[in-house]
């Protein structure tokens, strides 16, 4: 992906849903809804120039159009780095709570336009 500033290698591994973890239900869904964690793992690297980090930059789309954010760390638990600089590796680590379906993670790093997508199901079964 390619910016202003600089460029980076931006791969997303996911979602990891637990195996052994029964589906919860979610309070401001249906009631009925089988939901489970998903966890993302977003590998930033070969960047050239600063590539910025905002936790808010990654969203989730659904089929309706509904927009999520995602918990985003680092892949040790801490607060991710506000760049990317040239030569480093930088490895975020997102979680949500999600029904089955249809969406898409997304990366937005320069504010609003949405530079990078990565379409993937939930499912439950």
């Amino acid at each position: 992906m390619r910016l202003a500033r600089g460029r980076v290698l931006a791969t997303a591994v996911g979602p990891a849903v637990p195996t052994n973890a029964p589906a919860i239900a979610q309070a401001d869904r249906s009631p009925n809804a089988d939901v489970s964690l998903c966890t993302f793992t977003v590998t930033l690297a070969a960047a050239a120039g600063r590539v910025p980090i905002h936790a808010n930059a990654f969203t989730i789309i659904d089929e309706q159009g509904q927009v999520s954010h995602l918990g985003v760390s680092t892949s040790r638990g801490g607060s991710p780095p506000a760049q990317v600089a040239p030569g480093q590796t930088v490895r975020l680590t997102m979680k949500t709570i999600l029904p089955e379906g249809e969406y898409i993670l997304r990366w937005a790093p320069s504010g609003h336009t949405v530079l990078v997508g990565w379409e993937f199901n939930v499912e439950l079964d």
